[in-house]
């Protein structure tokens, strides 16, 4: 049957605007991680031909915002902002060196695969790596140019098969022997030029280097190997060469026998010795000579936290120190650890001390695996400093402490940070060791507070200053809950909390507690825990109601879900819930959802309650879900639930899930570790719609994410095209499909009429524009729905498709020239106020009509674009 809409009524109705967005609903950058997700071995700065740069390598998948989906990065690039994948050689690299042995500088990397420990050598190339010569016998510890040859030396007794005792070098087609190698272990080498030309010098623990006695340092003119001082049998670690103002020496890390254990010492060759320049507590591991900004030093960083004067005493030193001015100072606050450091000349000439070990310190800087040293403090090289959280997320809230609504999290150690849109930042003077977050206004017309509760009590924020909530205190255990809602007692929002407390004096408990504006009242204890609390209305009014692993409370016996009626507790009908609810929430279909690591009497993770009885909500999920929320991703209203499931059934839904009434689906690829907070909001400067996710995770979706995440949605989704595409869509009247997204063809374009939106769908700041391309006659009218015509499947209409219904709106008629009419900002006009959106926001429905031919399909003389969904936010 043809459904039509009269011309007239069209006419009589009102008006609109809109926005892309491109590539949405998606997870988004919040910020990255300041350095790398794991270790760091080896440092270089080095210049393949376009400006000195900084390397790592080690074994991260993620530094900064550079992620490696499909294993280890292996080495980045530094860009003077952010960190940037280097292809990935396989293997987890050991050492980098710069070297150009006949084919231009580039960067080398030796590579370990375990547990087997055999090693590879390989050269940057473009935008890959080519690997030199076959795998070696055993891990490779260092590389360095000698006379234009790569050299290798480590642990390794052969190459390819073919015998090579430790060291060996490149000679453009193969790895060959350097002259017998030594019969022990190397762990460092430099070139070295003590004034009788350069000479490659190793050191180790070897006794012998080619035929002739090396007690663990030996030196190589590329001829035959000869023996060098060694330092009262000491194993040598590390070398540089510096010039502390007598000219050019070599200097070296030691660990030798001492009394009562190993002494730790940096050590001179001065002429024909070794000389002691300073006694450490544990091994310093490496050494380089580097200009910081003040002059140049040399540093040594390594395990050691002491350093030993030759006055007796010791000076504390924490990992790294350097030596200046004839004494060592320490670089405080890096911490022990550091195997390897360089020197980096930033891209506008300033210099930086960079080692790979990390700070972290609270409300402070933090860098993980990877920092930098301007003069004076230590910081991430990290675009993303300042913009993750260190430890997993407990909880999310969003307020406006009064420079607009902002995402507030509270850590793992407690700690409160707020993201302002750009990055994160620590909440001064909040109160320490906060379990739970909740926002909202108390009674009916309240002014908005923050609340925080802890293990001492709870605390109210009012973007100023906080002020604690007496009444609450003992909290000793780690199951707590904290919501704004209305009870449907008739005095509006109160703030409820869940914990083992003591309510005004009385007994510590499992106690759920109401805070009115004034006091708290005590709703009455439970036998275990409660962790989730909701306002629901089951078609009786609305109602608290609250979950968790108890088995009564109030006196009434519960099984993990109660309600609460007023004067007390009560089960809900349809059957118990076991093993514990962790989180509540109404539904977009009106029903209670309950998520948790419950197994019974449903086999769910995931239960829905529907005022008589309890069902499972679709295929199981494979793990606990921790929150259950609605999200609006710009394509409708759904319930998402976070969690430690991987798999509903057999679809991946890694870490979060959005359910459509139907169906678990997964968000990109997810999140592969723990979540466990949900929140919907806005980005306060785009209105777009967000979910921000919160847990212990490194990656969502293919970016870095360090604990917090956000699946960004979008303001703008084109429905009901007439192109045939979509087969709930009701076909176009007479075949006459558009092209993709696009209405049904007309008479003029076979790909019909196309509406876009563009600009921001925010009502306080409307700057919402819809327009058209390829309409025929001199005008389009807009009109607005607030719903999809024939609940989902649109009408026939003329020669096309009506998507918009349920109230409809008319926005006013525009020009069309040349196929383009626009309505909205850009025309100088409000499509909030025209349609009268509501100020809460809302999703609209937005489409065009336009007069057409009428010897072209149907008798009628007019057609319409595709449909336009819009998310306003307020």
């Amino acid at each position: 049957m043809l459904l039509r809409l009269p011309v007239a009524v069209l006419l009589a109705l009102p008006l609109f605007r809109s926005s892309a967005v491109a590539q949405c609903p998606a997870w988004v950058q919040t910020g990255g991680y300041p350095g790398t997700d794991n270790v760091v071995r080896s440092v270089l700065e080095y210049d393949e031909g376009s400006g000195s740069e900084l390397y790592i390598g080690g074994a991260f998948v993620i530094a900064g915002t550079a992620v490696s989906p499909d294993g280890p990065m292996g080495v980045a690039r530094w860009t003077g902002n952010d960190w940037v994948g280097v292809g990935a050689p396989a293997g987890n690299v050991q050492v980098l060196a710069g070297a150009d042995t006949g084919t231009g500088p580039r960067v080398h990397a030796a590579t370990t695969e375990f547990p087997a420990a055999t090693g590879r050598v390989w050269r940057h190339e473009g935008a890959g790596w080519v690997q030199l010569g076959g795998s070696f016998g055993n891990s490779i510890t260092c590389l360095a140019e000698y006379q234009g040859v790569l050299y290798a030396a480590g642990a390794f007794q052969d190459v390819a098969g073919q015998p090579a005792s430790r060291v060996a070098r490149w000679n453009g087609t193969s790895w060959q022997s350097v002259a017998g190698g030594v019969d022990s272990i190397v762990d460092a080498m430099i070139v070295f030029d003590d004034g009788s030309g350069p000479k490659l010098v190793v050191g180790g623990a070897f006794s012998n280097a080619g035929v002739a006695p090396a007690t663990r340092v030996a030196a190589f003119d590329g001829t035959s190997w000869s023996a060098l001082p060694t330092f009262s049998t000491g194993r040598f670690r590390a070398f540089a060469v510096h010039d502390d103002g007598g000219g050019s020496r070599l200097y070296a890390a030691t660990a030798r026998p001492g009394s009562p254990g190993l002494e730790f010492h940096v050590v001179r060759l001065d002429a024909a010795a070794w000389t002691s320049v300073g006694q450490f507590n544990a091994q310093p591991w490496a050494l380089a000579s580097v200009d910081d900004g003040g002059g140049r030093a040399l540093v040594a960083a390594g395990d050691f936290t002491l350093h030993y004067p030759a006055g007796g005493g010791s000076v504390a030193t924490n990992g790294v120190a350097q030596w200046r001015g004839g004494a060592w100072l320490a670089l405080p606050g890096l911490g022990p650890g550091a195997t390897s450091i360089a020197e980096h000349v930033l891209h506008g000439g300033a210099r930086r001390l960079v080692a790979n070990a990390s700070i972290t310190a609270a409300g402070g800087p933090e860098a993980r695996m990877i920092a930098q040293w301007n003069g004076t403090t230590w910081s991430a090289t990290c675009g993303g400093a300042g913009q993750s959280l260190s430890s997993f997320v407990r909880d999310l809230a969003r307020f406006d402490a009064g420079s607009g609504p902002e995402t507030f999290a509270c850590d793992a150690i407690g700690a409160l940070r707020r993201w302002n849109g750009t990055a994160w930042s620590t909440v001064s003077g909040a109160p320490v060791a906060i379990e739970r977050l909740a926002a909202g206004s108390i009674g009916t017309s309240g002014p908005e507070r923050l609340f925080a509760l802890t293990r001492a009590g709870a605390y109210a924020f009012d973007g100023v200053a906080w002020s604690a909530l007496s009444g609450l205190s003992s909290s000793v255990q780690s199951e707590y809950a904290l919501a704004v809602l209305d009870d449907g007692g008739g005095n509006g929002r109160a703030l409820f909390a869940a914990g083992n407390f003591s309510v005004n004096g009385g007994v510590v408990g499992w106690h759920v507690a109401r805070w009115n504006g004034t006091s708290w009242t005590d709703l009455g204890t439970a036998s275990s825990y409660v962790r989730a609390l909701a306002s629901h209305d089951d078609g009786s009014g609305r109602k608290l109601y609250c979950g968790g692993g108890f088995s009564s409370i109030g006196g009434a016996s519960a099984n993990s879900v109660a309600r609460w009626n007023g004067t007390g507790w009560e089960a809900l009908a349809g059957g118990a819930v076991a093993n514990g609810v962790f989180a509540l929430c109404t539904g977009m279909d009106g029903r209670l959802f309950a998520g948790g690591a419950f197994i019974a009497p449903l086999s769910a993770k995931v239960l829905a309650w529907n005022g008589t009885q309890w069902s499972a909500v679709g295929a199981e999920l494979d793990g606990a879900v921790e929150e259950l929320a609605l999200f609006d991703d710009g394509k409708g209203r759904a319930l998402y639930a976070a969690g430690h499931f991987a798999n509903s059934g057999s679809t991946p839904v890694a870490g979060v899930a959005r359910w459509n009434g139907a169906a678990w689906s997964p968000l990109s690829t997810g999140i592969h570790l723990r979540t466990y907070a949900l929140l919907a909001t806005s980005d306060r400067s785009s209105g777009t719609p967000e979910l921000v996710v919160g847990g212990e995770f490194q990656i969502a979706g293919g970016i870095a994410a360090l604990n917090v995440a956000r699946w960004r949605g979008c303001s703008f989704d084109v429905f009901c095209a007439g192109d045939g595409a979509d087969p709930l869509v009701v076909g176009c009247p007479c075949a006459n499909f558009g092209g993709p997204g696009r209405g049904c063809a007309n008479s003029v374009n076979a790909n019909g009429a196309e509406l876009v939106a563009s600009g921001l769908p925010v009502v306080a700041q409307d700057t919402l524009t819809l327009a058209t391309n390829g309409v025929t006659g001199s005008f389009a009218l807009f009109f607005q729905g607030d719903a999809f015509e024939g609940n989902g499947t649109g009408a026939l209409l003329g020669d096309g498709v009506r998507c918009v219904g349920g109230n409809l709106r008319r926005l006013g008629t525009r020009a069309a020239s040349g196929g383009v009419a626009t309505h909205g900002f850009a025309s100088g006009s409000s499509i909030a106020s025209i349609g009268l959106v509501p100020a809460a926001g809302a999703p609209l429905y937005y489409q065009a009509w336009y007069r057409n031919a009428a010897s072209y399909c149907t008798s009628d003389t007019f057609n319409l674009t595709n449909g336009v969904r819009v998310l306003w936010v307020p």
